[in-house]
């Protein structure tokens, strides 16, 4: 890609307000052009974002674009609108290009804006077994956990997030460092982002305390950056004593505790300690469900956290039925078509794979698929993922050529959408190149392992958890061939 997707909304956010204070609520309903250059490219733009979105979604900018008081400067609603934004540019690769052709190569220089509040990454607990991509369900906006490999089971999901306040005045810069953490994190640039959250930290003890809960905040996105880099011994401990502080300063059933718990249940999940994760995810389970209710969206969140955790323990007499359940309420309490509903639906097909029970996974993620194409767009990365685990699914019946093709398909999308190292792209690579293998195409599969192999070194470190297993796949498939030759 070209530039970064911050750097895209940063670019034009000038030309959008220009637009709306020239076009007002009829920025997308105005047809002629005004021969004022900046507003007439800024209603381009987000005429383009409202083609490119889902009915829902469409909706929901109309109603952002018609609550934006014209007249005055109104922080929140453009704060809200460049979020929207922001997550359409990072889900639709057609509109990202749009966009920059529309918009002119930058020059001179940039003044970058702190936007948006400093806000708790949470974790859900992705599978790892044979068994297909874990869907995060009520997923808010955020950016990617880590991932390991061997299927697309270890897919990065988007973390829920919790809110808070940003603090004024003498944190300016932490608001502003923070945001570029999370735009080096989109990027894949995952060691400028952990320094970056690690000068946060520093800042926000001296300026704020240690036990301030924006200190805390800080505290638990550098451990996600650290679990996302694989640096799972310093992100473990740092999650640890974040949580006992949150205990300690906000008590243990407030929402940030409950976050923070789950998300070192994450780490004990990603390190294979799933004798910590999982009572540590049936306690947050419990207390969601005590303090929030049985259908609050992070309720369900924490029983598709569980139902994963089971299912990497290889308990699938749990794992299935809790996970039947979620999707029965999900459907029940956000429609059959909501986001999360679909991928609660995805989920169980994942379970139903990993129980070898075929004839139920591979209809359930067809119909899955079919149905985000429509919701959400066929470029969608949870779109994607779901395209990835169909495809594994039809590896496991034995469909090798749909898998390969489907597999060649998605990898191109992900490295149009994120480039060739970013972790998704790596990871559907790998994909890639297991389904040669099992196809007995040593050639195409070794080829591909090594791509993984030299991009993770070079990008990760060789001791990221995907260098490691790139590594050992190439092996593997070295001494298949030389066995082979020798016999």
């Amino acid at each position: 890609m070209g530039a970064g997707i911050s750097e895209l909304v940063l670019q034009a956010g000038p030309l959008l307000s220009s637009a709306l204070s020239t076009f007002g609520h009829r920025v997308l309903s105005q047809a002629e052009e005004t021969g004022d250059q900046a507003a007439d490219t800024g209603r381009r733009l987000l005429r383009a974002v409202w083609r490119h979105l889902g009915p829902a979604a469409r909706t929901t900018l109309e109603e952002l674009l018609a609550d934006i008081d014209v007249e005055e400067d109104d922080p929140d609603a453009l704060a809200a609108l460049r979020s929207q934004v922001r997550r359409a540019l990072r889900d639709n690769v057609d509109l990202y290009r749009e966009w920059s052709a529309l918009l002119p190569e930058p020059s001179g220089t940039v003044t970058i804006t702190a936007q948006g509040d400093r806000s708790i990454a949470a974790h859900t607990i992705q599978n790892s077994v044979s068994g297909g991509t874990f869907h995060g369900v009520v997923i808010q906006s955020g950016h990617l956990t880590g991932l390991a490999f061997g299927d697309s089971a270890a897919l990065p999901r988007p973390p829920e997030t919790t809110g808070r306040p940003s603090a004024r005045g003498t944190d300016g810069d932490l608001s502003l460092r923070n945001n570029e953490a999370i735009a080096a994190q989109e990027t894949g640039d995952l060691e400028q982002a952990t320094a970056l959250l690690e000068q946060n930290v520093a800042e926000s003890e001296r300026l704020l305390g240690p036990d301030h809960p924006d200190t805390l905040a800080a505290r638990n996105n550098l451990a996600s950056a650290y679990q996302e880099a694989g640096a799972l011994q310093f992100a473990v401990p740092l999650f640890e004593s974040t949580l006992a502080a949150f205990e300690r300063v906000s008590g243990r059933h407030h929402p940030d505790t409950l976050t923070t718990r789950n998300n070192l249940a994450s780490a004990y999940r990603a390190a294979g300690d799933l004798h910590r994760a999982v009572p540590l995810l049936e306690e947050t389970l419990a207390d969601r469900d005590r303090v929030l209710g049985p259908d609050h969206p992070s309720t369900l969140t924490s029983r598709n956290n569980l139902a994963s955790a089971y299912r990497a323990a290889g308990d699938l007499h749990r794992a299935v039925p809790l996970l039947e359940a979620n999707l029965a309420a999900s459907q029940r309490i956000l429609g059959p078509d909501h986001p999360d509903s679909l991928a609660a639906r995805a989920n169980l097909a994942g379970a139903y794979r990993a129980a070898g029970d075929l004839d139920r996974a591979v209809p359930l993620y067809e119909a899955t698929l079919t149905s985000q194409e429509q919701v959400l767009g066929p470029t969608q990365p949870t779109v994607l993922a779901t395209r990835r685990d169909l495809a594994i699914a039809y590896r496991d019946a034995g469909r090798f050529e749909p898998a390969l093709a489907l597999l060649s398909t998605t990898l191109g999308q992900y490295e149009r959408l994120f480039g060739p190292t970013h972790l998704l792209t790596l990871a559907c690579r790998s994909d890639l190149a297991a389904t040669y293998h099992a196809a007995g195409r040593l050639t195409e599969a070794l080829a591909s392992h090594r791509t993984v192999l030299e991009q993770s070194t070079r990008v990760l470190g060789p001791e990221h958890p995907t260098t490691v297993a790139s590594r050992r796949a190439v092996a593997a498939i070295e001494r298949e061939r030389a066995a082979g030759d020798r016999g």
